[in-house]
Parts: structure tokens; sequence; C-alpha cells
């Protein structure tokens, strides 16, 4: 919840925002364990199902990229199938534009799950949003895509090769 004004509710000194957000890091890390917990006992497709229902939620769910990366993380055999699926619907919804925290945890999914993020981000991501994210993560990125992209010449497009030169 955000602040919108100065009117009631705490002892005014700021300290109420810090309690706030260590109660608000509690309650997640809370949940980030029974998630894990259930991933490790259910089967995968009900996770699957809940995936797909979040990536349409708007706004998306805080906890959608975690969720995402741990279950991939847990289920490797969804990774071909459903993991590139998900993430090509999520660079088509435009996830750069969605908030910082789910753009970012995009990122992190993208590392992880090379090399088969790397079809994905070649063939799927707008040549701009790569620059840009050739720009803000060049050590993480360029040197593997553009290694990716050198042994599959044949199926990148030709901006892409461009870009990364």
């Amino acid at each position: 919840q955000k602040k919108t004004g100065g009117g009631g509710g705490g002892a005014g000194g700021g300290g109420g925002g810090e309690a706030h957000a260590r109660r608000k890091k509690a309650l997640v890390n809370k949940i980030k364990r029974i998630l894990r917990l259930c991933l490790q006992q259910l089967n995968h497709n009900v996770f699957t199902t809940a995936l797909h229902k979040m990536k349409d939620m708007n706004p998306m769910p805080s906890l959608f990229m975690w969720t995402l990366i741990t279950t991939l993380g847990v289920h490797h055999n969804l990774t071909a199938t459903f993991g590139v699926r998900i993430m090509t619907d999520l660079i088509q919804a435009r996830i750069w534009a969605a908030d910082a925290d789910i753009w970012r945890g995009f990122r992190i999914l993208m590392l992880k799950q090379r090399p088969q993020s790397f079809a994905v981000l070649l063939a799927e991501l707008p040549i701009e949003q790569l620059k840009k994210l050739l720009f803000e993560h060049r050590d993480q990125f360029f040197e593997p895509l553009k290694n990716y992209a050198e042994a599959n010449r044949r199926m990148i497009r030709k901006p892409v090769l461009e870009t990364l030169g």
C-alpha cells in the first residue's frame, strides 16, 4: 500500500515505513517457502496452469517471475516446451513495459534458462529492446548471445546479426 497523504497512522518519524517493509519482506519470504514446498509436492501441471493464468493478469502478480523461475528450476523438463512458450508470450506482451521488478525477473529467467532462452530472445525480442538489454547488461548477455547467433546464423534475423556485430 502506498501512503497518499500526511494524515494519521503512525508516530510520524518514518519508522513505521521501515516496520512495514520488514513485515512485507517477512510475508513474502513465508509465501516463497510455501510455494517451494508446493512445487516439490504437487504435479507440475498445477503450476503451469496457475502460471498461465497469472501471466495474463493485469497487473502481473509481484511473485510471478520468482514462481516461474523456481518452477522451471525444480521441473527442468518444462523448459523446452512450457518455458519457451511462456517466455515468448511474455515478450509478445511487452514484458519490458511492465513493473521494473517483473522485467528484472524476466532478465534473470533469460540467464537461467539459456541457451533455450537465447532462441526466444533473438527471434522474438524487438531490436530496440535487444539493444537496450545489451547496453544495460552487456557483460551478462552480449558474448553468450553473439556466440549463439553465430552458431545458429541461418535462423537469426538479419537486424539481430547486425546488432551483435
